[in-house]
């Protein structure tokens, strides 16, 4: 599925749900530049993507929030307090993600900055991604890359062969694709350029 695929219908995500802690203007709204959602990320993200002329909705917890009054923060998502049902600010997302793409007809791109939120994603990558563009590794590597330990582990256990497999699927990541493009076997190889020897 493309970035941005267009969404066809505009229902809500279920009857009788309310959307609340969502503040937006309508000029933000745009399907030519779909605003972006920064999920409890700080200035040094909300900054880049205001620079690049992104409406940015800055979804946290946290109501008194410094990145909420950055003048880069074109909206706000307040999500349930820390220390609720993770469910519970998944349902905020899910509601508001259902707003979101109804209004600009497309999925909106999600950010994050801390490997709490990144392990939300994994964990609820499926209901996330109907509203929400963001890339993540296989489930394996994705559980894995959050701790170092865990990811040595996980390439000694497959061998060479499995630690080129795991490069591919983080550079696969970056580039957005399945794959690194290359020379055919050797996508997981940096090889040293040969500097000519000098003769004195």
């Amino acid at each position: 599925m493309a970035l941005f695929a267009p969404i066809t219908r505009n229902e809500p995500r279920r009857r009788g749900s309310r959307l609340t802690g969502l503040s937006i203007g309508a000029p933000c709204l745009k399907p030519t530049r779909p605003p972006a959602l920064l999920l409890r990320g700080g200035l040094n993200l909300v900054r880049p993507l205001g620079l690049a002329s992104i409406p940015v909705i800055v979804a946290t917890s946290d109501s008194h929030s410094p990145v909420l009054a950055s003048r880069h923060a074109a909206g706000r998502l307040i999500l349930p307090a820390s220390g609720t049902p993770e469910l519970r600010t998944v349902e905020a997302l899910l509601d508001a993600g259902a707003f979101l793409t109804g209004a600009v007809g497309c999925r909106i791109p999600i950010f994050y900055g801390v490997d709490e939120t990144l392990s939300l994603l994994c964990r609820h990558r499926e209901a996330l991604s109907k509203y929400y563009a963001f890339l993540l590794n296989d489930a394996e590597i994705a559980a894995a890359v959050l701790h170092k330990g865990e990811f040595d582990v996980l390439t000694r256990m497959k061998g060479p062969q499995g630690r080129v497999a795991a490069l591919r699927s983080l550079r696969g990541a970056v580039r957005g694709q399945g794959k690194g493009q290359g020379v055919p076997g050797r996508e997981g190889v940096a090889r040293r350029p040969r500097v000519p020897e000098t003769q004195g």
